[in-house]
């Protein structure tokens, strides 16, 4: 167990990392890893990435290490590895002083009650190392303000952020011709479209930034804790 302060500090980092490890990096084009890899390059984090895996020195010109614990000082690991690996990868997540790890591994508690007691399991690792678990089955994790986009998609961004003729211009899908209306209205316009970013991106500092993230994250927690206590395994055995 960890005092309120260090697993405050531990979520800060967690949910917007200077530093990004993914686990299980392969340089094949289909991977989920090379997704994550390339996303994190593609929306221009300015933080540490590095690939884990020993089978290589790099991968897509991202140095590559052994484990998490040659790669320095990680905020967040991407665990990009079967579920029979993910038990043990938070625990070297964990040894390694990772303050959380993003688990897109599915087959827990979806799939009955195995899948359940697995997924217990990682809730009672996080309880005890104090390590900050997103999921299993995470969706990912998007830091606006810092332009971390950890997702399984090769989407980026929140529409929300989005409103049309005061963040941004709206386009509608798989039209062309408005997207290249759209762009040189914008070219001709260039106040306006400085404009348009600027109240962007202070749409995105105001609303998505890191303390306000943690305070709605924690709020969750507290919300699940007071609704359901959550079972422990001599429970889930006795059921």
């Amino acid at each position: 167990m960890t005092g309120a302060p260090e697993a405050h500090a531990r979520l800060r980092r967690a949910l917007s990392p200077a530093s990004v490890a993914v686990l299980g990096a392969s340089p094949r084009p289909e991977s989920l890893s090379r997704r994550f890899l390339s996303g994190l390059v593609r929306h221009g984090f300015a933080g540490t990435i590095v690939a884990v895996n020993p089978n290589y020195d790099e991968v897509d010109g991202i140095r590559c290490v052994p484990s998490v614990g040659d790669a320095g000082a990680i905020d967040l690991a991407v665990l990009s590895v079967p579920k029979r690996l993910v038990l043990s990868s938070l625990e070297e997540c964990a040894a390694a002083g990772v303050a959380g790890a993003v688990v897109f591994a599915s087959g827990y508690s979806e799939t009955g009650d195995r899948g359940r007691e697995d997924e217990l399991e990682i809730t009672e690792l996080a309880r005890r190392t104090g390590l900050r678990v997103l999921g299993p089955n995470s969706p990912g994790l998007i830091d606006l303000t810092h332009s971390c986009c950890v997702i399984a998609s090769g989407v980026g961004g929140v529409a929300s952020v989005i409103r049309h003729g005061e963040t941004g211009l709206i386009v509608p899908p798989q039209n062309s011709g408005e997207l290249a209306r759209r762009i040189l209205e914008l070219l001709d316009q260039p106040t306006r479209a400085r404009a348009l970013g600027a109240r962007a991106r202070q749409m995105v500092v105001d609303v998505y930034n890191v303390e306000s993230m943690v305070k709605k994250t924690v709020q969750v927690y507290r919300d699940v804790v007071a609704a359901e206590p959550l079972p422990t395994a001599a429970t889930q055995h006795s059921n």
